[in-house]
């Protein structure tokens, strides 16, 4: 049976820090939202409620960063060391190691949250700017619009009011509801 990276990511993780409990008397990996955003994402990613279910008395797993949202976390990493930013790989467009493509939906996420913490992400993305206008986000008909929908409304909601990229991401979370809305059982 083939692994589905996206939906088993939690469950790799324990298991691979349940591998090494002879090692270590505790594990812990950080969400991917803070449990607030579980009830609209899930299931997705590294979950509070997966994490219980999968801490045991041999490796107690703990939440790094569990009650922080993605703005809070960059800003704890620019506080404790703002080079640490050049590091960052947040893309899974762009399977070369270390690479951010600059286009996809968590490197959209990723750009608006340094911009709105006054980090710069010259150098960070291959593509240097954001989503145009004139250039259209793709909207998938899946399990993911709901998720993609939070990601995209918490990347937008971190910018000022008056930036140009706030509109344009506004504008496809606008996009994003009307499909998550389209998917629902009882339409």
């Amino acid at each position: 049976m083939p692994i589905d990276w996206e939906l088993q990511h939690s469950f790799l993780l324990a298991m691979a820090l349940n591998y090494h409990s002879r090692d270590f008397v505790e594990g812990s990996y950080a969400l991917d939202s803070p449990p607030m955003h579980e009830v609209i994402q899930h299931p997705w990613g590294n979950m509070f409620a997966l994490m219980n279910l999968f801490s045991n008395s041999m490796m107690p797993l703990h939440a790094y960063g569990a009650t922080l949202t993605r703005k809070e976390r960059v800003q704890v990493i620019v506080d404790y060391d703002p080079k640490l930013i050049s590091n960052i790989s947040v893309c899974w467009v762009d399977s070369s190691t270390g690479a951010n493509c600059g286009r996809c939906s968590k490197c959209q996420r990723a750009r608006a949250m340094f911009k709105q913490a006054g980090v710069s992400t010259d150098g960070l993305f291959k593509e240097p700017t954001g989503p145009t206008a004139s250039r259209k986000l793709p909207i998938l008909n899946d399990y993911n619009v709901r998720m993609t929908l939070v990601v995209y409304a918490d990347g937008a909601a971190s910018l000022p009011k008056d930036d140009p990229q706030r509109d344009i991401l506004d504008a496809h979370v606008q996009k994003l509801r009307r499909a998550y809305v389209r998917q629902l059982p009882y339409r």
